[in-house]
């Protein structure tokens, strides 16, 4: 069964170009001090000739700033593959923030920046995450009078 969140990448990347090979989900990595990850899924991508894998972490909320050193970090026992984060939504500056501490990233709203040696991706389609509808009395004078007049009757 393939997750939303991972649907919603997986469109991100066709619409992109790119011809998805395969998916594993929850994938384990044991790095060589014996510490045990498991990334969300591992997507295996074609783009032109070019074959990549995207380890892809998901997250309920996009990372704060200072929260950027806390992000997953394998050094060099790192699995063969470019780290993908995924959130709800990834403001721009957080955007370049992720980038620059080596990470690339996808939103929910359509954003991303995939990157990898001679590889990039990027696409920015929403500068502000969608509001939730969310189902409330209708407000303003009108709202009120209303309210008022069906109370009454």
């Amino acid at each position: 069964m393939i997750v939303p969140v991972i649907m919603n990448l997986l469109q991100i990347l066709e619409s992109s170009g790119a011809e998805v090979l395969g998916v594993d989900h929850d994938v384990d990595h044991t790095d060589d001090t014996g510490t045990r990850w498991t990334h969300a899924a591992v997507i295996r991508i074609r783009i032109d000739d070019r074959e990549e894998r995207l380890i892809v972490e998901t997250r309920q909320r996009a990372p704060y700033r200072g929260e950027l050193t806390n992000l997953p970090s394998w050094g060099g026992t790192e699995p063969r593959g470019i780290r993908v984060l995924v959130a709800p939504f990834v403001s721009e500056s957080l955007g370049q923030a992720l980038v620059a501490a080596g990470w690339s990233w996808a939103d929910h709203n359509g954003n991303c920046d995939i990157r990898s040696r001679g590889l990039r991706l990027a696409r920015r389609t929403a500068n502000r995450p969608e509001r939730p509808a969310t189902r409330s009395l209708p407000g303003g004078r009108g709202g009120l009078t209303m309210i008022r007049w069906l109370t009454s009757e």
